[in-house]
């Protein structure tokens, strides 16, 4: 078995980082309700400002390697298909 280990972006890599980006995104969700709601300011000291900036940043990451990955996606199907076309 040999690896192969490049910088360059493949989907699975894309996979592989939505994957963590979304974990991260999940598990640093915070379920105490927003301090400007009624049921924050009724919920005395159990209140958020607003959400940590790691679970906002995980989510856009998480968002952007899965458009990355479908973007490779489509080029690698693309290119697959104008190769198998036979030339004029």
């Amino acid at each position: 078995m040999n690896f192969k280990f490049t910088a360059r972006p493949s989907i699975t890599k894309a996979v592989i980082l939505t994957i963590v980006f979304f974990i991260i995104w999940a598990v640093s969700n915070v379920n105490l309700p927003a301090c400007n709601t009624e049921q924050g300011i009724l919920n005395s000291g159990g209140c958020v400002q607003s959400q940590s900036d790691l679970h906002v940043l995980s989510g856009w990451l998480a968002i952007a390697s899965l458009i990355t990955g479908l973007v490779l996606f489509i080029l690698k199907t693309k290119k697959s298909r104008d190769e198998s076309k036979p030339a004029v």
